[in-house]
């Protein structure tokens, strides 16, 4: 006998997670945003076409499309109103080759939750072995609570089944007189959160679309539960001169994501994970809270309380609020606002507001020889990738930056104008033996002060203006210039009292400077899969006097908790930069041009040429990708020319099992020394019995990270500089002779 157990959802297949369902002709495709005007879908399935599929859209704002798909896997996106997104009710999903995510969905796999007899004889379960009496109510019998009474079982689940026609209907389940939700339906329906399900014509059951995804867990009715797990062993031969295998300490980490519904217009978002590579031993890694979210949606406002979440991006084009790289340079694209940072964001019609407080941050300065990762904004300011993070916290380590930033913007038809700000505060407290700036000692004998530990501060502000204008989906243009301006100063000391004979509220100025970011550019779309994009920026600093300085902090010294201050007068700056695109894209070919050049005055100039190209072939079996970069420029007095070069090779050989290949080659003439060649192979055998698991044998240094991102080689080479205090041309010299076998695991749930 063939029974319909509602109850039945099981953790792992994804598909009951996603924002599409599988129907009986087809898959159908959903995306909720009621501000959105217009939503197309692009995947694999249609050669990533992004103008080919719309989405059509209902009185509540949900966009649905429905398409016959064959079994198998199928890589996707939405394109809401020109923007690329992820299926946001989706965690199935793998890196996509821009640094970003496509989901994933699978027919074939998971998708019915259960079956009827024909005639639809259903059988509904709840388990409770403490209950005393439990009916199931619905559209079916007109929500009678005392009609349809369950039968209880010695394995305490209750039981009744029910004759049902095809059709959608909602249900609940009456327990000692409590209405509750099915804990094991992960669709709700309706301000009074009742469970939802679809008999089809063939007597299965699934899902229906526009129901709410709220669980996949007996646990509760509204929370959902997936993660991922992760392990990495690698076997290197010691170098130099030592030919021996040793086993590394293994990596595991463990990702644990929850999202309980609370209410109507209330969510609450989690991240937990366990990972050994911060763990000097494997049993002394601690679970961590990694981010968490509280979403509250009024209609008319949205709040959203977060720490290290991402989650803040404004659309001005020189990213004042926004876009921040990762901690590595890589080939992805840079993450939104709010890793590292805990706070909270408002949206308010055309206003935008974040106020948020920085814990960590990370150090990163690229070497003068690794030519792609060189061109960028100053590092000191806004864009600053330096801070330090406290290892060993103290009563006085509370130096993190605080974050008021916000936006105003309005679309009159083709032109969009926009008003940016951002406020950065930041505070340390230094007693006086750890403040080593010279003019001190006359600072603290002309102010006649009495404090043994001071407060110093600094403050950053930029506010700016944009505007961008979109002619026809052809043409889009935009212009953005910044004012920046900075302080430092003593803000305090630690004495004041009753009498008011200690130092207190000081403000004592030590530093300002002014300055400003500015750009433009434009991008055409000439014709289907063709496009050019052109821009230009230009930053300016003002000198600083012989007596003002900036306030720099580093890495404290892991006793005190307390960063190292150091204090630098900065000079002019002088910085023009451009960069210029031309990109295609097909079924089986996309392939870009770039060139960029910077010019920092008195200090670097720098051109780079840098091509792209991925191709699939034998109806896309077999995948090969190229990136390179041409460089030449002069830094200082020394001239120099680099070539990197990135092949990419995968094959599958069936559904299962692959090959992979990335090798890197890289050369270096600095003319004060002959050209130097290296060369870095990676080959990986990949077997991944269903879109969810994932086993990799491999060789070389892994472009890849623990969470699987693709970062290239970067993050190996810079954490082997700090760890043996050597140059990066020595690093490179070291991954070259570096030989090692890896073995990686990987399992999503």
């Amino acid at each position: 006998m063939r029974s319909l157990f509602v109850f039945l959802l099981i953790l792992t297949p994804v598909a009951l997670f996603a924002g599409y369902e599988v129907v009986e002709d087809g898959v159908l495709f959903s995306y909720s945003d009621p501000n959105a005007d217009v939503v197309f879908l692009a995947g694999d399935f249609n050669g990533w076409n992004e103008n080919d599929i719309q989405l059509e859209k209902d009185s509540t704002g949900l966009f649905t499309v429905k398409l016959r798909l064959k079994d198998g896997r199928y890589e996707y996106k939405f394109i809401v109103d020109g923007v690329w997104k992820e299926d946001p009710d989706n965690p199935n999903k793998v890196p996509d080759p821009y640094g970003g995510y496509n989901s994933v969905v699978e027919v074939g796999v998971g998708e019915e939750i259960g079956s009827t007899e024909p005639g639809g004889r259903a059988v509904f379960t709840y388990f409770d072995p403490d209950a005393r009496a439990v009916y199931l109510a619905g559209e079916f019998n007109g929500w009678n609570p005392h009609e349809l009474l369950m039968e209880k079982g010695e394995d305490g689940v209750w039981r009744v089944s029910v004759n049902l026609a095809p059709g959608e209907y909602e249900y609940k389940f009456v327990v000692d007189g409590n209405w509750v939700t099915d804990p094991m339906n992960p669709t709700i329906r309706g301000d009074m959160g009742n469970s939802v399900i679809r008999v089809n014509k063939d007597g299965t059951a699934s899902y229906p679309a526009g129901a709410r995804l709220l669980t996949n867990t007996p646990v509760s009715s509204r929370v959902l539960f997936g993660g991922q797990f992760l392990s990495r062993f690698v076997s290197s031969r010691g170098y130099p001169g030592d030919r021996r295998f040793k086993l590394g300490k293994p990596d595991v980490k463990l990702d644990v994501n929850i999202k309980a519904h609370i209410s109507e217009g209330a969510e609450l978002l989690g991240s937990f994970d366990v990972n050994t590579t911060e763990a000097e031993r494997m049993y002394e890694a601690h679970l961590h809270l990694d981010s968490l979210g509280l979403d509250l949606d009024a209609g008319e406002f949205f709040v959203s309380a977060f720490f290290n979440r991402e989650l803040f991006e404004t659309s001005d084009p020189l990213s004042l609020v926004g876009n921040y790289p990762l901690p590595e340079p890589t080939y992805e694209e840079p993450q939104s606002f709010g890793l590292g940072y805990a706070g909270i964001k408002l949206e308010c019609g055309l206003f935008k507001l974040l106020l948020a407080n920085e814990f960590k941050n990370w150090a990163f300065s690229p070497d003068t020889l690794d030519f792609p990762n060189m061109a960028g904004r100053r590092e000191l300011g806004f864009f600053s990738r330096r801070i330090s993070t406290v290892d060993e916290p103290t009563d006085f380590s509370n130096y993190g930056t605080d974050v008021l930033a916000g936006r105003i913007s309005k679309d009159f038809g083709f032109v969009a104008p926009g008003v940016v700000f951002r406020v950065d505060k930041n505070r340390w407290w230094l007693p006086i033996s750890e403040i080593t700036y010279e003019r001190f000692d006359s600072i603290y004998a002309y102010e006649n002060l009495s404090s043994d530990w001071f407060d110093l501060g600094s403050w950053e502000l930029g506010i700016g203006g944009d505007v961008s204008v979109n002619a026809w989906d052809v043409a889009h243009l935009w212009a953005e210039y910044i004012y920046w301006k900075y302080a430092s100063l003593i803000e305090a000391g630690n004495r004041e009292n009753r009498d008011r004979t200690g130092d207190g509220k000081l403000d004592i100025p030590l530093g300002r400077q002014t300055g400003f970011l500015s750009g433009a550019g434009f991008s055409l779309d000439l014709f289907e899969g063709f496009g050019v994009s052109l821009s230009a920026e230009l930053e300016h600093y003002d000198p600083m006097d012989t007596d003002d300085v900036y306030i720099v902090p580093h890495p404290n010294d892991g006793e005190t908790g307390r960063p190292t201050l150091t204090y630098e007068t900065l000079p002019e700056y002088d910085r023009k930069a451009f960069l210029g695109m031309v990109r295609y894209e097909s079924e089986h070919l996309s392939t870009e041009v770039s060139y960029r050049f910077e010019d920092v005055k008195d200090t670097r100039k720098f051109g780079a040429v840098l091509p792209g190209l991925s191709l699939s072939l034998f109806k896309k079996r077999m995948a090969f990708r190229f990136r390179g970069g041409y460089s030449s420029g002069s830094f200082g007095e020394t001239n120099f020319f680099g070539t990197d070069i990135l092949y990419g090779l995968n094959y599958n050989f069936w559904k299962a099992l692959s090959f992979g290949a990335d090798v890197m080659y890289k050369r270096i003439d600095t003319q004060r020394s002959e050209a130097k060649d290296y060369f870095f192979p990676y080959l990986a055998l990949i077997w991944q019995p269903k879109g969810t698991v994932r086993f990799e044998l491999s060789t070389g240094v892994s472009p890849y990270d623990i969470k699987g991102r693709y970062t290239g080689r970067s993050k190996w080479l810079y954490d082997t500089m700090n760890e043996y205090s050597i140059s990066f041309v020595d690093a490179l010299s070291r991954m070259e002779r570096y030989r090692g076998i890896n073995i990686f695991a990987s399992v999503r749930f």
